[in-house]
């Protein structure tokens, strides 16, 4: 495996990222310069050869004969990434990944919501508890979930515990995937610039961001001039970006092309997440204008953002017959285009007992069955139903 060179003057060459959407407030910044520099030393967490045959695997996705399967963690906790922790996720990576490709018939890249979802924007940067304003939690890699001022200060040191995890993790990933003969690869939101970039390495004049294989843009930072979208322009990897109530049609197909500027096959996920109070009426238009302007892009679904409601416990909460809905809008208007759908992201678990999604807001949850850091995921026999609804509508 080849190793991308560090090279510390590529920041130089990316858009300054000081005022990037939905960054944390870090109460020393010297502290942040310190962990910038150590992650820039840091070893690569993949490899420029990984991330060219996902690019070629993706690719093989944009003709037709592959699917992806995406999934995992809303917010990966620090503490369920033991071996044996990384192990039952991919294990429940594989499972998914087993029934799409039984239903459909075609070969399925496996891609986890792992090593590195560590952080989430938050609409709002406070949040009052018990009539005191403190930080929202952003994710293990900034802050602690605890409702203290103290657990909710942003630490920056926060960034070198999570990379050492990841890399653990991954090594966990590629152990696993050399014993089973199905490769998962990994994927997380690329929101924190301050863990990010560091980790941006050259190989040759190529620039590839080594924190993962497969980073994506959140629909919350998807912004034209943001840091987020300079950053994943210039990259290598493949990437992805959200997109959702409010997106014109005007900016998709400059989103496209500022992210795929050769229309390259493969090279960009576009990931629909609308709700199912407005696929039907917003998702059309995108298509078409793409459609029209001939440009390639992977079109998979993320039934769940847009559906997140609270229920009647005070907990957020996710539908099912909601989620069921959209991935059938879904399928039925790509199919009107004559298009075929390439993936499904979910932030789901596979552990027992999880109740966080429910099919209806009044539904009964039983004792500890929410365990989410943030928003509510797919438990395993709801993965596998809107699994299964998603592949029949296709």
């Amino acid at each position: 495996m080849t190793t991308p060179t560090r090279n510390h003057t590529h920041q130089s060459t990316l858009t300054r990222y000081s005022s990037a959407a939905h960054q944390p407030t870090w109460p020393q910044p010297h502290l942040v310069e310190q962990v910038r520099h150590r992650l820039e030393a840091a070893q690569s967490l993949v490899t420029a050869e990984e991330i060219e045959e996902l690019r070629v695997c993706l690719a093989v996705v944009a003709s037709g004969h592959a699917t992806v399967v995406q999934l995992g963690d809303c917010a990966e906790p620090f503490v369920e990434l033991s071996p044996q922790a990384v192990d039952r996720k991919l294990d429940f990576i594989d499972e998914a990944a087993d029934l799409v490709a039984g239903a459909t018939g075609q070969g399925v890249i496996a891609i986890g919501r792992v090593a590195g979802q560590f952080a989430k924007p938050r609409s709002n940067p406070t949040e009052t508890v018990a009539g005191q304003d403190i930080p929202t939690y952003m994710g293990d890699a900034v802050n602690g979930p605890g409702p203290t001022p103290e657990e909710r200060e942003p630490d920056p040191f926060r960034l070198l515990r999570g990379h050492r995890l990841a890399q653990r993790a991954t090594e966990a990933i590629r152990h696993h995937n050399s014993t089973t003969g199905r490769k998962i690869w990994t994927s997380h939101e690329a929101l924190l610039m301050d863990y990010e970039h560091p980790q941006v390495r050259f190989q040759g004049h190529d620039r590839y961001l080594t924190s993962t294989h497969w980073p994506w843009i959140g629909n919350r930072t998807r912004q034209l001039d943001g840091a987020h979208l300079s950053l994943m322009e210039v990259i290598r990897n493949p990437v992805s970006c959200k997109i959702g109530p409010g997106v014109s049609t005007r900016e998709a197909e400059r989103l496209v092309r500022t992210l795929n500027p050769h229309n390259e096959k493969g090279r960009l996920s576009l990931i629909a997440r609308f709700g199912r109070s407005r696929i039907r009426d917003d998702f059309p238009a995108i298509v078409s204008a793409l459609c029209t302007a001939g440009l390639e892009v992977n079109w998979m679904v993320d039934p769940l953002h847009g559906n997140t409601r609270s229920a009647d416990d005070g907990d957020k909460t996710r539908l099912i017959p909601d989620v069921l809905d959209e991935v059938t809008a879904f399928n039925e208007i790509l199919k009107t285009f004559d298009l075929h759908s390439a993936g499904i992201h979910l932030e789901a678990t596979g552990d027992y007992g999880i109740e966080e999604c429910t099919t209806s807001v009044d539904s009964r949850r039983g004792p500890n069955s929410y365990r989410s850091l943030c928003d509510p995921r797919l438990n395993r026999i709801q993965t596998a139903e809107v699994l299964t609804a998603w592949t029949e509508g296709r």
